[in-house]
């Protein structure tokens, strides 16, 4: 009750926002999409929600983020689409009329994400602070992503199989900073309902970047000769969709729950 509650004052505080726009007349969406998603860390007293509004046709139009533990942190993310990008505009509780980000999402021919950038400031002064491009394989899985921030240029490279990333390197082409993640999977299809994305994209773009097929078992972290290993448990609901997602690094344990609406 109380999440609602909050909830309810920031739909009161930035009803104001609401100038998305699709470019086209959209197709009625029809199924099951995520209404809400919580996730719980290692001390459950400290939990963020985020609540999600729709479009006709499917595509997100508005995510709400609260922070049980930092209200300051609370935010709407507002999007507006077009037919080859994407707008994203952030503001939090603490001052809404104040713009503190500002992505803009560009998309090729196969609605692909190719090229993100990131404006943050407020009051009409917005600069640019950090943007990264995507390149894809001739089979269209996402090989490499190259990241600009503070005039220093990093990349990192993918390896997939069946549909599955096998290999994730990061800063491939510096000296140090490396990483490296091999995964495992589950037989088990990946099904978030409508957007089946990695949540940490969804709840930031609205929408998949890149997604594997199945539901990842185990991932082994290599940082120079130290290796670790996160393990992944899950709850499938009676459609196959996924409910909550489980993950165990060391000695943290923390909890992701997914809600849905259907129709």
């Amino acid at each position: 009750m109380k999440n609602l509650i909050i909830l309810l004052c920031l739909v009161t505080v930035f009803i104001g926002c609401d100038k998305n726009y699709i470019a086209n007349t959209p197709t009625k969406f029809t199924g099951c999409r995520i209404s809400k998603i919580v996730q719980y860390p290692l001390d459950s007293n400290n939990n963020n929600a985020y609540f999600f509004q729709y479009n006709a046709d499917g595509t997100v139009s508005k995510i709400y983020s609260i922070s049980k533990l930092y209200s300051e942190y609370n935010h709407l993310i507002s999007f507006t689409y077009n037919t080859n990008f994407i707008i994203a505009i952030t503001n939090y509780q603490i001052s809404p009329s104040y713009v503190n980000n500002d992505d803009s999402i560009a998309l090729d021919t196969q609605n692909r994400i190719i090229n993100i950038t990131n404006r943050s400031g407020g009051h009409g002064y917005l600069q640019n602070y950090s943007w990264e491009t995507y390149s894809y394989n001739t089979t269209g899985n996402l090989q490499g992503i190259t990241y600009f921030l503070y005039g220093q240029q990093s990349i990192d490279t993918l390896n997939w199989q069946n549909g599955d990333i096998t290999n994730y390197y990061t800063n491939t082409n510096v000296s140090s900073n490396k990483n490296t993640y091999t995964y495992f999977y589950y037989d088990t299809v990946y099904n978030t309902g409508n957007i089946t994305a990695e949540i940490n994209n969804l709840i930031s773009y609205g929408r998949s970047i890149y997604n594997s097929t199945h539901l990842l078992k185990y991932k082994i972290t290599q940082t120079g000769n130290v290796k670790d290993t996160t393990k992944y448990t899950y709850q499938i609901d009676n459609a196959g969709k996924i409910t909550s997602i489980n993950q165990k690094y060391i000695l943290t344990d923390s909890t992701t729950l997914i809600y849905y609406e259907c129709e």
